[in-house]
């Protein structure tokens, strides 16, 4: 069973507290949340995927911190463990959700059937 939803519950105040009180990009200091991790402990598979609506970009920040840093780390940690590194990926809304407009998987235009397989693995 999935846990329920909680949108809209979560507090923004960590959010404002740190963009108030932590050095700024000119430092080369950099911020970022991740926002899907899909696993399946049983069969020892690892997806991360970065959510992006209105047609958003992943800016080069966060590109490089996923792509150069985080990524190859888990995919050497994967292998040394015998789990399956499906990668870091972005998926792009054209709007909102799968269901009112196109989809973007690293640039490629998908269906929601297409989307459905890639996050179930």
């Amino acid at each position: 069973m999935i846990r329920r939803e909680m949108t809209g519950t979560r507090s923004l105040e960590f959010s404002r507290w740190i963009r108030t009180n932590l050095p700024d990009t000119d430092t080369g200091y950099f911020v970022t949340n991740l926002d899907w991790i899909f696993y399946n402990y049983k069969n020892k598979i690892l997806l991360m995927v970065e959510e992006k609506t209105h047609g958003g970009k992943i800016r080069y920040g966060q590109s490089k911190l996923f792509n150069e840093v985080i990524a190859p780390a888990l995919k050497d940690w994967c292998w040394k463990n015998k789990y399956i590194w499906l990668g870091f990926h972005c998926v792009r809304f054209e709007n909102e959700s799968p269901n009112d407009g196109q989809i973007y998987w690293d640039d490629e235009l998908i269906t929601e059937e297409q989307l459905r397989e890639r996050l179930s693995f």
